[in-house]
């Protein structure tokens, strides 16, 4: 008899083995800014793959005149939410060094004890949700309110999106959506993308950083001529174009918007 239940319990904790192995497990990391658009990552942990959406941001309102808008009505927009704009997925390939850097940080992330005061949200800034499941339940989860870059938490966030960088190489919309979430812990004007040929994207500016701008530039390498990417760029060009003009004589342009006039 006791060699039966043996058998029974063998064949119990085998069973129990292959469920553990062949379950869903997956973490979920999503960043999103008060004023620029964030994107969600997915990692499947049983297929090693990971996956990126940007969050595509738009208004949906119900036009009441020329100047009042208000909340749609539910009906309608449960009426064409099949013909909505929808962010796509994108998958990226990742080395197994990569996959466990990257599960290191969101456990890391999700075992970590917020304060009282850490659990409430500012006026404005980012916040960053994380959370874990296994076959479509959830297990863990934590919310980050504008962390500070040099706190605990915000050291494992900035070096996320260092790692996802890093994995999403040249997927555009996705890079734009990190760069987007780094702005709140980096003071980065300006990123360096090659210096054969000089390609540089620049992330930030107002009038009141004219001059932080042209410290950056003092860095950068001599060079016929420099690339200047604007697409991620939302502001006044008359800085940019000074300062950069002091060090190099041909500048040319990458932009979302087009530089000619319309006729």
């Amino acid at each position: 008899m006791k060699q039966y239940q043996a058998i029974l319990i063998s064949l119990v904790l085998i069973l129990c083995s292959c469920e553990s192995k062949n379950a869903t497990e997956k973490y979920f990391f999503y960043s999103s800014p008060s004023f620029h658009g964030g994107f969600d990552i997915e990692l499947d942990v049983k297929n090693k793959k990971v996956y990126a959406t940007e969050n595509y941001r738009y208004f949906f309102a119900d036009s009441v005149s020329p100047t009042l808008f208000r909340f749609i009505d539910s009906l309608d927009a449960e009426s064409v939410k099949n013909y909505l704009p929808k962010a796509s997925k994108i998958s990226a390939d990742i080395n197994d060094v990569q996959f466990e850097k990257l599960k290191n940080n969101l456990n890391k992330l999700l075992d970590y004890k917020l304060s009282e005061n850490e659990k409430f949200p500012p006026n404005d800034g980012i916040t960053i949700f994380v959370k874990d499941s296994l076959e479509n339940k959830n297990i863990r989860r934590n919310t980050f309110y504008s962390p500070s870059k040099d706190s605990k938490q915000g050291k494992i966030i900035t070096e996320t999106y260092s790692l996802l960088l890093e994995i999403f190489k040249n997927k555009t919309v996705i890079e734009e959506g990190i760069e987007n979430s780094e702005r709140y812990f980096d003071d980065k004007l300006i990123k360096v993308k090659s210096k054969n040929p000089l390609y540089i994207k620049v992330l930030d500016n107002s009038d009141e950083d004219c001059e932080e701008l042209e410290k950056e530039i003092k860095k950068l390498p001599p060079a016929r001529k420099i690339f200047l990417d604007l697409t991620n760029f939302s502001g006044d060009r008359k800085c940019i174009e000074k300062v950069f003009r002091k060090k190099y004589s041909q500048i040319k342009w990458i932009s979302k918007d087009s530089f000619f006039e319309e006729p």
